[in-house]
């Protein structure tokens, strides 16, 4: 296994105070569908993100995201491969032990990832160079996933794409936990303690489609 130390931390940077309310709308009925349903009991592997690009969620009113409910995947069901082997992908979390099995999952599907170890970091990672998506720890010292996530939509901060994929990764899996996620601007939601089928289903959704929006 092979992880890339992203390099030293930027400069000081103003943390965002972090809303009370995000505003988040009501959930939405689980999206399974019955043919999904057959699929999973015939053995095929679970659809989630095989066949299209997942638009991105429209935003409320008030600037945050609908909050869907999470997707619970079959047991054993096998694990789709992400379809773009050359993905550039930045992992920030403080916790070594949390690092070392995201970095483990990404390696046995043929991925590596750059690490940081707080949000400071991963804003001087995505300022030196441009990539696919973002592993975000939602609790960090020095700068927390929720403060990184809004200054990376910051058109003023200094990262290089403002639209980046950003999946957050927490144990906090209630949904006020996902809506505040989402209200940061977080695409996504992978819950710990990870799972490989998890994360890899959700790295494959927004790989896909940055390749269709290339």
């Amino acid at each position: 296994m092979q992880s890339l130390a992203c390099g030293s931390p930027a400069a000081s940077a103003p943390t965002p105070t972090y809303p009370s309310s995000t505003g988040c709308a009501s959930p939405a009925p689980h999206p399974g569908s019955q043919s999904d349903a057959r699929s999973r009991r015939r053995g095929q592997p679970f659809s989630a993100g095989r066949d299209a690009p997942k638009p991105r969620r429209p935003r409320s009113q008030d600037g945050s995201r609908d909050c869907p409910p999470a997707s619970r995947p079959p047991a054993g069901a096998p694990i789709p491969l992400p379809s773009r082997r050359s993905l550039r992908i930045l992992l920030v979390d403080d916790s070594a032990v949390h690092r070392k099995i995201a970095l483990g999952i990404l390696h046995r599907v043929g991925l590596q990832a750059d690490v940081a170890a707080d949000g400071r970091e991963a804003i001087a990672c995505l300022a030196r160079a441009t990539y696919d998506l973002v592993l975000m720890d939602c609790e960090m010292p020095v700068m927390d996933g929720y403060a990184t996530t809004r200054l990376i939509r910051d058109p003023a901060s200094p990262v290089r794409d403002h639209s980046i994929p950003v999946i957050a990764l927490t144990a906090h899996t209630s949904e006020a936990d996902r809506c505040a996620c989402f209200a940061a601007g977080m695409d996504d939601f992978v819950p710990k303690p990870l799972t490989s089928f998890a994360m890899v289903v959700t790295i494959k959704r927004w790989s896909v489609a940055g390749a269709a929006a290339s």
